[in-house]
Parts: C-alpha cells; sequence; structure tokens
C-alpha cells in the first residue's frame, strides 16, 4: 500500500512537471574554453538525476563487494578455525583412547595456524612422551612454555610424569622441587 501510494504521488507529479515542460521547456547552456553545451533544462535536469543515481548505484555496488568479500573472508578463516578446533578435539579422544601416533599427528596438525596452540603443545607432548619419545615431547614443551609462561607448574608436572615412567628419577624431582616452590596443589594430582 505505501508503495503504491508513493508511485501515484511521484506519477501526478511527473505529469504536472510535463504540463510545466511543454509551456516553458527552458534552456541550459555549459561553455568551457572552447567547448559549449546547449539543451532543454528538462533534458540538463534528468542528465544530472542520472548521474546523481548512477553515482549511489556505482557507491552502493563497491560497498555490497567490498561486503562480500569481507563475509566470504570471515567465513573462510571460521572453516579453518573449525578445522584446526576439530583436529584438536579428534587429536585429545585419540590420546584419550591411546592412540598416541595419531593423537600427536592431529595435534601437530592443529598447531600452526591456531590462535592458542597451548592444548595442542601439551597433548603432542604427552603423546610423544607416551611413545617413548621423550626428546619431541620436551620440544613440544617448551613450545608450550614459550605460548603460556604461566603454566610452568603444569608443564614441569608433565615432564615429572614423563621422567618417572622412564626412570629418570633425580630430573623428576628437580622438577617435583621446582612445582613445589610455587604451587602446592599440583602436586596433589600426582
Amino acid at each position: 500500500m505505501k508503495t503504491f501510494l508513493i508511485f501515484t504521488i511521484l506519477f501526478i507529479v511527473a505529469i504536472f512537471a510535463g504540463l510545466v515542460i511543454v509551456q516553458d521547456p527552458g534552456y541550459a547552456y555549459f561553455s568551457y574554453a572552447d567547448w559549449s553545451l546547449e539543451m532543454p533544462l528538462w533534458l540538463a535536469a534528468l542528465l544530472f538525476l542520472f548521474v546523481i543515481f548512477s553515482t549511489y548505484l556505482l557507491v552502493r555496488a563497491v560497498n555490497n563487494i567490498s561486503r562480500a568479500t569481507l563475509y566470504l573472508k570471515n567465513k573462510f578463516q571460521k572453516r579453518a578455525r573449525l578445522r584446526l578446533l576439530k583436529k584438536t578435539r579428534l587429536g585429545i579422544i585419540a590420546y584419550l583412547e591411546g592412540d598416541y601416533t595419531k593423537s600427536e599427528k592431529l595435534l601437530a596438525a592443529g598447531i600452526p595456524k591456531n590462535t592458542s596452540p597451548f592444548i595442542n603443545h601439551i597433548y603432542a607432548a604427552q603423546a610423544a612422551f607416551a611413545q617413548g619419545d621423550s626428546i619431541r615431547g620436551e620440544e613440544y614443551l617448551n613450545l608450550a612454555k614459550a605460548e603460556e609462561p604461566a603454566a610452568t607448574d603444569v608443564i614441569d608436572m608433565i615432564q615429572a610424569q614423563s621422567d618417572i615412567k622412564h626412570h629418570r628419577f633425580t630430573e623428576a624431582l628437580a622438577s617435583l622441587k621446582r612445582i613445589s616452590l610455587h604451587n602446592k596443589h599440583v602436586l596433589l594430582t600426582l
């Protein structure tokens, strides 16, 4: 109803404008240096409206294109984040199921573009330790320590657990002593 009313009003205005133009069409004259342009006033007004409308459509199209590219970029980034989270989730599940090789592979694959790879590093370290590869496990723990310096007690606890499993009791004792200086609660989880 509203649209019909607007078109009716525009139609009536156009009829009155047409009647006025028929009586006195007006005259527009533009000149610049040796160049000049003459036309009826109604045609100049119509061209002016056409240029304004075309500029509006062009600006709107550019805005819509930029919005669409931003939308697609966000959608692809979200999809990539979800894939990384899925790898992390599947890696943790594989770790809990005891498939340490698959777990480490999935967790390591989820690290590169992850915004917070701390969990991936911790579980990948534990998976590497469970496979008996203490060098790779320590590399993951060092990466985790660099990522989250506040979690040194947790990292030392994981290191101590690995040392105990591999009968390196002096290293385990050193890690546990470092933990006991800061946090007594972590020792209760051992």
